[in-house]
């Protein structure tokens, strides 16, 4: 990640039977950034199966960084 995205919040899935990328990688580089938030799914690398769950994590991710960059949001509508 380059110096104007440390600190950003980054939510990635990544499937445990992924046989396209391994999912040690991701383990790694979630390991070495603090703000990083792997969610490790029961899926391939499609990640098809696992929308029900992504969709709902994904929102409440972006409106929880929408609210951190924007704290006066909830004021002004």
């Amino acid at each position: 990640r380059s110096d104007s995205t440390r600190g950003v919040p980054l939510l990635a899935f990544h499937g445990r039977a992924d046989e396209t990328v391994d999912i040690a990688g991701s383990r790694a580089f979630a390991a070495l950034h603090s703000e990083v938030e792997l969610v490790e799914l029961d899926d391939g690398h499609p990640l098809i199966e696992s929308l029900p769950t992504m969709l709902p994590r994904s929102a409440d991710h972006l409106d929880r960084l929408f609210a951190a960059l924007h704290p006066n949001a909830a004021e002004r509508s």
